[in-house]
């Protein structure tokens, strides 16, 4: 039975939404309307109360992130703190600054698999075992392995710190990578995959970023069947050995912790941790795109084409990402973006129609995402690309400019309300080797942004004549008028090509 006090904990990390799968940024459709039905009830003027006006706002006040005091531990662990007093309670990240980029060709998803195995048990303690220490202190786990990262994350009550401390320590240094427990993984693994290979969502990203990378390792979304087959507890602990090391690695911390007092339990908790350098990721180049695509994954079945329009953009430490996501938030940032009040409210071909520019550390993608019914298709990549025309050859309208800039730099402060979300943002800016102000100076830099460098950024790093489109959907609907938009390549859910048709010519 849990004790009263990890009860309390445990009650207290729900309430502050820490940890478990983030939430989609995306909002839900169709909006929440009143009943216009419910008619109220018709009083007389005298029934009314008088009502006293609203209170005056008051002035605005001006956001800092929060200062960041870095240490490094003796055995070149770096350890990152972040004071927050507000309440009693300690966000931790584990980062590693190695992903699935550094997965091996043959086995895409180890890091993944990694990071999966490193809560299923130690060389002291079961999983059931390890989970049950967690619980006791009221503590909630997290991990997960993304491209360029694996992170380990832990929400607790600032006084059992030292102890989710120890826990994380052993975790890092003393994995088990149990034989049972990984067969267990790659059982769920397969199930996971199977249900994933059906989603045309999942399609279409895996479609698109084969098409924009070629070879490279970030043209791999996920793991395969045969990489599930294959992959041994070998493999696991020979990318542990080699990335797991302190050289490669950041502790972060956010909550009601002293930099001090923090540093001296996580130099007891991590004192068995050493290592040399992680082995520097070496990529294939990526070849250059000369002409628009199309691409189909046929889905005879299909009653929507779901559409990815994008080339490859900018690494996110390019001086360009202010700008361009500025300029991008005009495009299709929100519902209030060209994209989706023109293809959503004018022309109603969709529930939603977006853009973003993906962030890594290499050049990753900016990519246009809808949905639309089949015979809209061709109607809807036409939208897409007036749009794209538009963004990158006219500088944008003062107001829309204003609006943009007004809304990412207000919204700001909720990217830093809690010590989780302050922890994130600073492991964003160990991976992607951003400078020590950069979240301080965020808001100012969206406001300096001008509509001739909006413009500029945009007609650098948003190429609709390079374009991939990628569409998963029923093929033979619109695959002939697609050909205007360049050569067609008809491939199934598998990737094998089924036809490939010219560009047509214009008359």
């Amino acid at each position: 039975m849990k004790s009263s006090h990890s009860i309390l904990a445990l009650g207290l990390l729900v309430s502050l939404g820490c940890g478990g799968t983030p939430a989609s940024d995306l909002p839900e459709y169709p909006p929440f309307e009143p009943d216009e039905s419910v008619v109220p009830e018709e009083t007389s003027g005298n029934d009314v109360a008088p009502r006293d006006p609203p209170p005056d706002s008051a002035p605005p006040q001006d956001v800092h992130f929060p200062p960041v005091t870095h240490r490094t531990l003796a055995g070149g662990l770096a350890v990152d703190v972040i004071q927050s007093r507000s309440l009693p309670v300690a966000h931790v990240t584990f980062l590693i600054r190695s992903g699935g980029d550094s997965d091996p060709e043959a086995i895409p998803g180890l890091a993944s698999f990694v990071a999966q195995m490193l809560k299923e048990g130690t060389a002291t303690k079961s999983s059931a075992e390890l989970a049950g220490a967690f619980d006791a202190i009221g503590a909630r786990l997290g991990v997960s392995g993304g491209q360029e990262s694996v992170t380990i994350s832990i929400a607790v009550l600032a006084d059992e710190l030292p102890a989710a401390l120890s826990l994380l320590a052993e975790m890092i240094t003393q994995p088990a990578f149990d034989a049972t427990e990984l067969e267990k993984l790659k059982r769920r693994e397969h199930d996971r995959l199977e249900l994933e290979a059906q989603d045309p969502n999942w399609q279409v990203r895996r479609a698109f970023r084969r098409e924009i990378y070629g070879s490279h390792p970030y043209s791999r979304i996920d793991t395969t069947p045969e990489a599930i087959d294959r992959v041994t507890r070998d493999d696991l602990a020979s990318w542990h050995r080699a990335h797991v090391v302190p050289p490669n690695s950041v502790l972060i911390v956010a909550g009601d912790v002293d930099p001090a007092v923090f540093a001296t339990a996580a130099t007891r908790a991590f004192r068995r941790f050493r290592g040399t350098a992680a082995p520097e990721a070496t990529f294939p180049p990526i070849a250059a795109r000369t002409e628009r695509t199309v691409t189909i994954v046929d889905r005879p079945d299909s009653v929507q084409s779901v559409i990815r329009v994008g080339n490859l953009a900018i690494a996110r430490n390019s001086p360009d990402f202010v700008p361009l996501t500025v300029a991008n938030h005009v495009l299709g940032g929100g519902a209030n973006a060209r994209l989706f009040v023109d293809l959503r409210e004018t022309r109603s071909l969709t529930y939603g129609a977006y853009s973003a520019v993906v962030e890594l550390t290499e050049q990753a993608p900016f990519a246009v995402a809808t949905s639309v019914r089949t015979p809209v298709t061709a109607e809807a990549i036409g939208a897409i690309f007036e749009h794209l025309t538009r963004i990158t050859t006219e500088a944008i309208p003062a107001d829309e400019l204003a609006f943009a800039q007004r809304y990412l730099a207000d919204s700001f402060p909720l990217q830093i309300d809690t010590p989780a979300k302050i922890v994130q943002l600073v492991a964003e800016s160990r991976i992607f080797g951003l400078p020590e102000n950069y979240w301080d100076g965020y808001r100012t830099a969206i406001g300096a942004v001008t509509p001739d460098e909006a413009l500029a950024a945009a007609t650098r790093d948003i190429r609709p004549n390079e374009a991939a489109i990628v569409i998963v959907g029923q093929a033979s609907a619109f695959e002939q008028a697609l050909r205007a938009y360049g050569p067609v390549r008809v491939i199934d859910v598998d990737g094998h090509v089924l036809r490939e048709l010219p560009r047509s010519t214009p008359e």
